[in-house]
C-alpha cells in the first residue's frame, strides 16, 4: 500500500519517510488514548481562564462541545493521509502547496506547538514546584522547569509507541483525579450544579458564540491538522480500499478521545475560576487540597505534571520535531526534539497569558484554511491518492512553479487575511469555508498548471 520508492528516498531523512504498514503498531484504542492524553492538559486552565467573563458555565458547556466536535471532525478528515500513505504532515503538505510552498503551513503547524510546549511545561513546572515545596520544602521554579523539560525530551525520544504506552498507564488515574477535582470544587464551595451552570458571564454579550467556539477550537486545531503524524503509525487492513473500511474504527476512537474529555477538562478549569474568582487555577486546586490532606495535594500535583507529559510529547514536541527535520534535512529526530525544546524556552510563552485568547484565535485564522485546502486537494482532486515517491523527489511532480503551488498559496494567504480583517473574532468560520470554495474553483480554472489533478485518480 505504501509505495516507499526506496530508489528516490534512500538518502532522505529517515524521520520523514513514510511508515510502511508492516512497521505500524498503534490500534484504534491506542489512537483514542493518545487523543485523550492530548486533551487532558492544563494549559487550557490558563488559556480559557478569561472565557467565564464572556459566557456562563452553561454556555461554555455548549461552546466546548461544539468546539471539540469541530476539532474531532478536522482530525478525522486528516487521519486518512496517515493511515493510507504513512505520511507525516510535513511531507503531505508538499502535494497541496509544493515542495517549497509546503514550508508555510508546516511553520503554521510547528510554531504554535512550540509556544504550547513552553506554556505546558511552565504550567506543569508550577505544580512540580508546589510538590517540591510540600515534600522537601524546596522552592525553585527554574529548576522545576529544567527538570520537567528534560523528562519531556526523554519521553518524546521513545516515539509515539512509547508515548501511547505511557498514556495507557496513566490515563485511568488522570480521569479519576479529574473527577475528584470536580467533586472538590462542589464540596469546598457548597454550590449546586444548577447554581454553577448559571455562574459567570459578567461581560455577557461582549463576545459572540462563534468567538468562544473559535477559541475552543484554537487550542487543539493544530493537532487536528497534523493528525496524520499520529495515524501514520496506526495499523490498517490493507485489504480495505474504501475510506469507511479503513477509517471507521479510528473515527470512533477519535470522537470518543476528544469530545467528552476536552469538554470536561476545559469546564473544570472554568468552574474553578468562577467559584474562586481567581485565574491561577492550579494554585486554587493546590490550596483546596492542602486543606484536605497534604498527601492529596502531592497526588494532584503529580497528576498535573503527568497530564502534560502525555499532551506535550505527542501534541507539541514530536510534530514540531518532524517539521524541524523537514526544514533542516540533516537534522535527526532526537536532535530535532532538543532544538524545539530549546526554542520553547527561549520564547518564554508563559509570559503572555493575558493575550492567549487572542493568540488562539489568530492560530485558527490560518490553520482552518490549510486544513480545508489539503482536504479538498486530497479527497476531491486526488481521490485519496498520492504519488508518494514524488513527494520526496527534488523538482519532481509536486514542484509546480519554482517549488510553489501558486493557486494554493494565494488562496491560503488571502482567505486567512479576509478572516482576520473582516471579523477577527469569528475568523475561523469565515476563512475556512472561503479557502475550501476558492481553492476548488481556482484549481479547476488553472488545472493546466496543476497536472496532478488529472493523473492521480488511480490507486497508488
Amino acid at each position: 500500500m505504501v509505495n516507499t520508492g526506496q530508489d528516490i528516498m534512500q538518502q532522505y531523512n529517515e524521520t520523514l519517510k513514510p511508515v510502511s504498514t508492516e512497521k505500524r503498531s498503534i490500534k484504534p484504542v491506542g489512537l483514542g488514548i493518545i487523543w485523550f492524553g492530548i486533551v487532558v492538559q492544563l494549559t487550557g486552565f490558563a488559556v480559557f481562564a478569561a472565557m467565564p467573563r464572556y459566557f456562563t458555565i452553561k454556555q461554555l458547556l455548549i461552546v466546548y462541545i461544539i468546539g471539540s466536535a469541530i476539532t474531532a471532525i478536522a482530525a478525522i478528515g486528516m487521519q486518512d493521509i496517515g493511515l493510507k500513505h504513512g505520511l507525516c504532515f510535513a511531507k503531505a503538505t508538499v502535494a497541496s502547496f509544493g515542495e517549497i510552498g509546503a514550508k508555510l503551513p508546516s511553520f503554521i503547524r510547528a510554531f504554535p506547538s512550540i509556544i504550547f510546549f513552553g506554556t505546558n511545561a511552565y504550567v506543569s513546572s508550577q505544580a512540580l514546584n508546589e510538590l517540591f515545596k510540600i515534600v522537601f520544602g524546596f522552592d525553585n521554579i527554574n529548576i522545576a522547569l529544567a527538570l520537567n523539560i528534560i523528562l519531556l525530551v526523554l519521553l518524546t525520544m521513545l516515539g509515539l509507541k512509547g508515548i501511547e504506552r505511557f498514556t495507557k498507564i496513566v490515563a485511568p488515574l488522570l480521569l479519576i483525579i479529574g473527577i475528584y477535582l470536580a467533586y472538590l470544587l462542589f464540596d469546598s464551595y457548597q454550590v449546586s450544579l444548577g447554581e454553577l451552570m448559571n455562574m459567570g458571564g459578567a461581560e455577557a454579550g461582549s463576545k459572540s458564540w462563534l468567538y468562544g467556539i473559535s477559541v475552543a477550537i484554537g487550542i487543539f486545531i493544530m493537532c487536528s491538522m497534523g493528525n496524520n503524524d499520529y495515524t501514520r503509525d496506526c495499523v490498517v487492513d490493507t485489504k480495505q480500499k474504501t475510506w469507511w473500511g479503513m477509517n471507521k474504527n479510528y473515527t470512533i476512537s477519535t470522537l470518543i478521545g476528544i469530545i467528552p474529555f476536552l469538554t470536561f477538562f476545559c469546564l473544570l478549569g472554568n468552574c474553578a475560576v468562577v467559584l474562586s474568582g481567581r485565574t491561577d487555577v492550579i494554585v486554587v486546586f493546590s490550596e483546596l487540597l492542602m486543606q484536605k490532606s497534604k498527601a492529596l495535594a502531592v497526588i494532584v500535583d503529580l497528576f498535573i505534571v503527568v497530564a502534560q507529559f502525555s499532551t506535550n510529547t505527542s501534541a507539541n514536541l514530536m510534530p514540531s520535531a518532524y517539521v524541524a527535520c523537514d526544514f533542516i534535512p540533516k537534522l535527526k529526530f532526537k536532535a530535532g526534539i532538543i532544538l524545539v525544546a530549546v526554542l520553547a524556552v527561549i520564547c518564554q510563552p508563559w509570559s503572555y497569558y493575558d493575550y492567549f485568547d487572542f493568540v488562539m484565535n489568530l492560530f485558527t485564522v490560518f490553520t482552518g484554511p490549510a486544513i480545508s485546502i489539503m482536504l479538498v486537494d486530497y479527497f476531491v482532486f486526488r481521490k485519496r491518492n498520492y504519488d508518494v515517491p514524488e513527494l520526496y523527489k527534488k523538482k519532481g511532480k509536486y514542484y509546480y512553479w519554482h517549488g510553489v503551488n501558486i493557486v494554493a498559496i494565494l488562496v491560503y494567504i488571502i482567505s486567512g487575511l479576509i478572516g482576520y480583517f473582516v471579523d477577527f473574532d469569528n475568523s475561523f468560520f469565515i476563512a475556512t469555508p472561503i479557502a475550501a470554495i476558492a481553492y476548488f474553483f481556482a484549481a479547476k480554472a488553472f488545472a493546466h498548471k496543476m497536472p496532478v489533478i488529472a493523473d492521480e485518480t488511480k490507486e497508488s
